[in-house]
């Protein structure tokens, strides 16, 4: 049976910063000779943090780059305020609400609403995949302008959504827990990204828990991004639903809920 994960020296050169995260981890660090006996690879090339399922060679290494790819084109191509998201969160022309993303991952969405101008707050409970958005947010605040004008709004913290909710509270409670497994002929096959996490542990969360502390953080809505074909978190019913191409947001309006 392989090891779980560890991190690996893939060049001297990035020795010294291989380390640190490995420290920062608590994480085994090995020499790439060594990695067959690891499940997953955490690893720096060309000054980017990656992480390869060794297991799955067709998958390829997952990273944050916000400079290019899908990330970028959005920002650059989609309207300001017309996006199924700005609308569940309730982004107008003279509101930007404050936002907890409460299940960043590699903070896609939270970089399309920081976009958009709101202040996000990024949770993610797993470290493995907190150090890959960090290292993202890092080398993104250190880009282009347009950039840098964009993670300036995103601020990152790794811990359990659940115990941070307690806390804090914020306009809006974002959520987009791991897709249930289950298909059906509608579905989109899932991102390179989510076919990694779900081979990975601990990267779930309990949704009924969750729900619970997202609604009580909330002032304004918890809004919770989901599959098309599936049921509503926790199987409560939201406020109301706005559909995209393949997934909708589930709106849960504090107000309403209170009244009910």
């Amino acid at each position: 049976m392989l090891n779980h994960i560890a991190v690996v020296i893939k060049t001297e050169h990035e020795r010294e910063v291989s380390e640190l995260l490995a420290k920062q981890l608590s994480l085994p660090i090995i020499c790439k000779d060594q990695a067959s006996t690891y499940q997953f690879w955490l690893f720096f090339e060309t000054g980017i943090l990656k992480l390869l399922n060794s297991v799955d060679s067709n998958m390829g290494p997952v990273s944050v780059d916000f400079s290019s790819g899908k990330s970028a084109y959005r920002q650059k191509h989609h309207g300001k305020g017309k996006l199924p998201i700005s609308k569940a969160c309730g982004i107008k022309h003279n509101h930007r609400p404050v936002i907890i993303d409460a299940t960043a991952g590699l903070g896609q969405d939270a970089f399309v609403l920081a976009g958009l101008g709101c202040q996000i707050l990024c949770i993610e409970q797993h470290p493995v995949l907190a150090a890959l958005l960090n290292d993202g947010l890092i080398r993104a605040g250190q880009g282009e302008q347009w950039l840098v004008d964009i993670v300036k709004n995103m601020r990152l913290q790794q811990a359990a959504a659940e115990s941070v909710l307690t806390t804090i509270k914020a306009d809006v409670i974002y959520l987009d827990p791991m897709y249930p497994h289950e298909q059906n002929k509608k579905q989109a096959k899932v991102n390179k990204g989510m076919q990694l996490f779900r081979a990975f542990p601990e990267t779930s969360s309990n949704e009924g828990l969750l729900l619970k502390a997202a609604l009580s953080a909330a002032t304004d809505r918890v809004v919770v991004k989901r599959p098309d074909w599936a049921l509503p978190m926790a199987e409560q019913q939201p406020t109301y639903q706005i559909t995209g191409k393949n997934h909708r947001y589930d709106v849960y309006k504090i107000e309403t809920i209170r009244e009910s």
